[in-house]
């Protein structure tokens, strides 16, 4: 998936940054999968039996506890499923893949996007923080 992948950490962690808006204090994981991984771990740990763009998983219990020392959350991203829709959508696939980043640590944050109004506010606080890192995702075109 690295070859794919037109970002690199520093650029992922200053979208996780912006999209947290404090600091979560708490170790975060990042993973960027293919479609059929992303669809085993929906189907696993969700009941979902298909691929999706980003799973957000929170580790932390009610009082913030955990049983894992660094990693208190992960976020899972299919890579196939941004190039797919960057392709789509007419916009370069950094900027989608950073909107991924963006939207699991928004649901991190307590952000939700089952109910529709929930999903309004959740679309366009991620809008707000994709558009003040844009030069992330310019910066990626450069490089290309």
């Amino acid at each position: 998936m690295q070859k794919a992948m037109p970002i690199d950490r520093s650029q992922i962690r200053e979208a996780a940054r912006a999209a947290a808006e404090k600091p979560l204090n708490i170790g975060v994981s990042i993973v960027f999968v293919d479609d059929k991984t992303i669809r085993q771990v929906n189907e696993e740990f969700l009941g979902h039996d298909n691929a999706t763009d980003v799973i957000a998983f929170d580790y932390r219990d009610s009082e913030g506890e955990t049983p894992f020392e660094e990693e208190n959350a992960e976020i899972v991203i299919s890579v196939e499923r941004a190039i797919r829709e960057a392709k789509r959508r007419r916009q370069p696939i950094a900027r989608e893949l950073l909107l991924y980043v963006i939207h699991g640590v928004l649901h991190l944050t307590g952000y939700d996007d089952l109910q529709k109004d929930a999903a309004r506010i959740m679309r366009k606080q991620q809008l707000r923080v994709l558009n003040s890192i844009s030069h992330l995702w310019k910066e990626s075109e450069t490089k290309q």
